[in-house]
Formats: C-alpha cells, structure tokens, sequence
C-alpha cells in the first residue's frame, strides 16, 4: 500500500537506455501502465552499415551510418516516452510525476516533454532503476526526501523555550 498516493493520481515514469515504464500510484496501489521498449542501435543487425579505415595495426577512422543510427533510436525512445506520458497524463488525470531517468538520457528526455507536463514533475531522481519493483521505487523516492527532525525531549523542550525567553 502507497498512503502517499491515495488523494491524487501519481505517475511513476522510469527510464533506462532503450526501456521506459510507467506506473501509475493511486488509492495506495501502484499499478504498471505502460512498458516502451526500443532496439538496441549496436545489436548485430544495427551493425551491418558500420565500417572502418585500418592502417599501420590501428583503426583511424569509422563510418557514421551506426552512430546516425543511435541517434535516431534515442530520438524515437524519447519521442515515445512523451507520448505515452502524455497519454497517460490525460487517462489517469495524473497531477503529479515523478521522473527515474539516467543523467546520460535526462536532457534528452525533459527536451521532448511539453511545458505542462513538466511542471507536473515532482522531483527527478537520476538512474537507470527499470528493473526496480514499485516498492523498490518507492522505497528509493523515500530515500531522497530527509526523515523531519524528531522533536527534542520535555526537557530540551524546556530549555529551548527558556533560552527563548531569556533573550
């Protein structure tokens, strides 16, 4: 159970390199709404347009049909999260988000967000965290908001008070 989440609807949105996943908290449950994957741009396919230039035992110089090719799939990662924030913005009339992204990825990712949506963000925390359980999340988020000091004694409450008065 979330009590946190029980008088507003919560986004939970975490990304990794090519995975997002959106969860939506609400009435102290948190459910998983929506799961973005992209290709991997270096798997063995990605690297049939790659070559190189050898010479003398080194390599001095490569192509960019790859590097073109993880530019675009970043792009699309980034675009898709948008849309499926966006989507589940207006499903879910979510009033707050909370953003789990890797610092490598967070300028990507906030340049594609619309200004709504961004004020809608409560706090980023930085990571790749797509292999987290909701509680794990939740316990994370936790973990970046310090505890409230306890309050002090009866006697210490005394003597602040006193030392109050006296001055």
């Amino acid at each position: 159970m979330f009590p946190q989440f029980e008088d507003e609807q919560t986004l939970f949105v975490v990304c990794g390199g090519q995975r997002g996943i959106i969860y939506l908290a609400y009435s102290g449950i948190m459910d998983e709404v929506e799961d973005i994957r992209v290709d991997d741009p270096f798997d063995n396919s990605a690297r049939e347009g790659f070559f190189a230039h050898y010479g003398d035992g080194s390599m001095y110089g490569y192509g960019s049909v790859l590097e073109s090719k993880d530019y675009k799939v970043r792009k699309d990662f980034a675009r898709r999260i948008r849309l499926a924030i966006d989507r589940a913005t207006k499903q879910y009339k979510a009033k707050s988000i909370y953003l789990f992204v890797p610092s490598y990825r967070k300028n990507l990712i906030l340049d594609n967000l619309t200004n709504p949506v961004k004020r809608r963000i409560k706090k980023i925390l930085p990571g790749n965290y797509t292999e987290l359980s909701p509680i794990q999340l939740l316990q994370l988020l936790e973990s970046y908001y310090p505890t409230p000091p306890k309050m002090p004694k009866e006697e210490a409450q005394k003597i602040l008070h006193n030392t109050a008065n006296a001055h």
